[in-house]
């Protein structure tokens, strides 16, 4: 195996629970994004590791980290270090590290994952309700895998490939805790599953329109005649207001840049190109023009 210039931390606690230690070389795990962080009692340090090239990869491509609240997310590993501050002591944590790891410092922002959303292979949704379902239960775990993360919030795609899992996931009644039955589920929480499917992971959402129930929802999923900021569009046909150039017929595309017109029937002009600021909104005709993100 091929050295990868990393560190791990050696703790050495003491009764304060103080971090001491220090900085070894090591491979996968590797440091891959640090923020450093200080208030008047401590400095500390949130370290995100990858667990292989794999998930390092899929960072590099997505150019953040991902992040779900109060879960673990498959391939990634946070850790916090951190020293009581002290005059004695104080930037002492700050210096240790970027010493070692200069080109990792803040080199990833944090965006929080959607439902739907597909990262080392598993889609992001919580099923937290299917706890008590031995056939989810047996799917999930069924699931062979190197990461440690919370089965309950992420899905291996490959489940969505499974008739009985699929058939079990549109079609069952969730209860809760006390035994009644989680309403929302069917009338609300699956349709967001299904939303965030269309728009993120859309050969798995494709898979999925092969059954009645999707065929029945994707009705009203349909993302088209949403409002959106253009500049968070990918290239494509869009709509602007219709009161815009008197009534005109015309097509808008953006192209990234530009929001090209074209007139049909406009005397004035054959072509118009407008350049949005952030705060410009138009309609969506075309779906494959909405980011997965």
């Amino acid at each position: 195996m091929t050295e990868v210039k990393s560190y791990c931390i050696i703790h050495l606690g003491n009764k304060n629970n103080e971090l001491k230690g220090s900085l070894v070389k090591m491979t996968y795990p590797k440091v891959i994004n640090w923020i450093y962080k200080q208030d008047k009692k401590s400095e500390h340090i949130e370290v995100y590791y990858a667990e292989d090239e794999a998930t390092e990869n899929e960072i590099k491509k997505l150019g953040y980290v991902p992040y779900a609240y109060s879960s673990k997310i498959p391939g990634i590993v946070k850790k916090i270090a951190f020293l009581n501050s002290s005059s004695k002591n104080s930037g002492k944590l700050y210096t240790e590290w970027k010493e070692n790891y200069p080109e990792t410092e803040n080199k990833y922002s944090q965006i929080t994952l959607k439902d739907g959303f597909n990262f080392n292979g598993f889609i992001y949704f919580d099923v937290t309700w299917f706890d008590n379902n031995e056939t989810i239960e047996k799917k999930l775990k069924s699931c062979k895998t190197p990461y440690n993360f919370d089965q309950y919030s992420f899905i291996k795609e490959e489940l969505f490939f499974d008739k009985e899992f699929v058939n079990t996931l549109l079609t069952c009644q969730p209860r809760d805790k006390s035994g009644y039955v989680i309403k929302e589920w069917q009338s609300s929480i699956l349709p967001s599953l299904l939303e965030g499917l269309k728009i993120r992971s859309k050969s798995i959402y494709k898979e999925l329109l092969k059954y009645d129930r999707v065929k029945e929802l994707d009705l009203e999923l349909a993302c088209q005649k949403a409002r959106v900021r253009v500049k968070l569009l990918n290239k494509g046909y869009v709509k602007l207001n219709t009161q815009f150039f008197c009534g005109a017929k015309y097509t808008s595309y953006w192209d990234g840049e530009y929001i090209k017109v074209v007139f049909t029937d406009f005397k004035l002009y054959d072509h118009m190109l407008i350049k949005p600021t952030d705060d410009v909104y138009v309609t969506v005709v075309d779906e494959n023009t909405l980011k997965f993100d």
